[in-house]
């Protein structure tokens, strides 16, 4: 995350095109796996956080993490990975 400036990033929370938490203090953690190698939030990840549209973070966060109902059973993260 060092080549992304923290502008950069509030840009990205404001639009709702990444995926972060913050912590008690106040500090945002970025989790790596939205990211490329070249620090660019992958085109999976910022479609599904343009239908959510919410700064909701812990709901972003859970939508990828969270396992869906069914057959499958993958979170959305494993079906982008896939």
């Amino acid at each position: 995350m060092a080549d992304i400036t923290r502008q950069a990033l509030k840009r990205r929370r404001d639009s709702f095109t990444v995926v972060y938490w913050t912590d008690a203090k106040g500090h945002c953690w970025y989790p790596k796996w939205q990211f490329d190698g070249n620090n660019q939030v992958l085109p999976e990840v910022r479609a599904i956080l343009e239908l959510l549209h919410t700064h909701d973070t812990w709901h972003a966060l859970t939508t990828f993490l969270v396992p869906a109902v069914g057959d499958l059973g993958e979170s959305p993260l494993d079906l982008i990975r896939a």
